[in-house]
């Protein structure tokens, strides 16, 4: 819903308001009328009025306001003004510091607490880069081998990285941002303390546990950073507790749910570490309630929507887990998502 009130310019005597509502899922235009009162003047150049689009609720707003140019001086008359929810993505904005990369960004943090960085994991120059969108902030750490997952503590100000290079180097990496109080924790295997191509991470500072999307492994493990409380779910396959390559993984501290993007099986779920309240959303393909390769997942406990990056279609998709409140977006037109994909989303 938004409600749009109409500045005066010229010809208006008292301003004019109006408020538009669209169900979830509803893009088409809606409309109410300004009359145009008669002032007997003709300016030249043109009068115009201003739309200030303000007061939205559960919703975001692509404009703050919009000119409206009346072309035909003297007699009052009525402009009918339309304005439409269109589902795209609104409040774009870009960072291009990273020009001469090509498919090289794996996973994206962002510290919302305190100090609204990103951390970015980068698989050609193996580092971990941390920056603002505007930019500012810019630093790198490097000494990794693939840097995969990231997740940042901002209580403690440690970085936990999966480390995971799908040859002899399977750990996570638990450092600050200028490579102070380094240590390290994991081997490659499939036992106790062991991963194999573990992609996506998760942190819950309250606890000290993480919870890691062990990729080729096909499961999830909790665990402390020293081993302790170790705990896995999932085998192979497309059934209940099972997985197929997961990669993305977030954990919602309110409620103790796991929400995954299990990539090779073309579906999400949610599920708590001993597979109790399993539930799984998603079937190959690309329209609506389908994925195709998805890798990133953001859950939103505020509203309880999950957001995923489908990385084969291109876009990120915002949905509950039961389907409802679906909504797909590929960009603002002109800068829509690469032909790489999305690799992961946050917020």
């Amino acid at each position: 819903m938004s409600k749009n009130k109409l500045r005066e310019k010229h010809c208006f005597r008292v301003p004019a308001s109006g408020t538009l509502n669209w169900a979830d899922g509803d893009a088409v235009a809606k409309t109410f009328d300004v009359t145009i009162l008669n002032d007997s003047d003709v300016e030249t150049p043109d009068e115009t009025f201003t739309v200030t689009l303000s007061n939205e609720s559960v919703a975001s707003l692509g404009l703050a306001s919009a000119t409206v140019t009346i072309t035909d001086d003297g007699d009052g008359w009525v402009i009918r003004l339309r304005i439409r929810d269109s589902g795209d993505a609104v409040g774009w904005k870009r960072f291009d510091g990273f020009p001469d990369y090509y498919n090289a960004f794996n996973y994206i943090e962002h510290d919302s607490v305190s100090s609204d960085f990103l951390y970015m994991t980068d698989s050609i120059d193996a580092e971990v880069h941390r920056f603002r969108m505007d930019g500012s902030g810019r630093a790198d750490l490097g000494g990794f081998q693939d840097p995969r997952g990231v997740a940042y503590d901002a209580s403690g100000d440690f970085l936990y990285v999966v480390d995971s290079n799908g040859i002899n180097i399977d750990r996570i990496v638990k450092t600050k941002m200028d490579g102070a109080e380094q240590s390290t924790y994991g081997t490659s295997g499939s036992g106790v303390g062991n991963f194999d191509r573990a992609e996506g991470i998760s942190y819950d500072p309250a606890t000290g546990f993480m919870y890691i999307a062990d990729r080729f492994n096909h499961r999830i493990v909790k665990t402390k950073f020293d081993g302790s409380g170790w705990q896995t779910l999932g085998s192979q396959g497309s059934g209940t507790n099972q997985f197929e390559f997961p990669y993305g993984i977030h954990y919602d501290p309110g409620s103790g749910f796991i929400y995954i993007a299990d990539t090779g099986n073309d579906r999400i779920v949610k599920t708590k570490i001993d597979g109790t309240g399993w539930q799984t959303f998603g079937t190959d393909g690309s329209g609506e309630d389908q994925f195709n390769n998805p890798r990133g997942i953001h859950y939103d406990p505020a509203t309880d929507l999950i957001y995923v990056a489908d990385t084969n279609n291109e876009r990120v998709v915002r949905t509950k887990i039961d389907g409802s409140e679906w909504r797909a977006y590929r960009g603002m037109s002109g800068e829509e998502f690469g032909s790489n994909g999305v690799h992961d989303v946050t917020m």
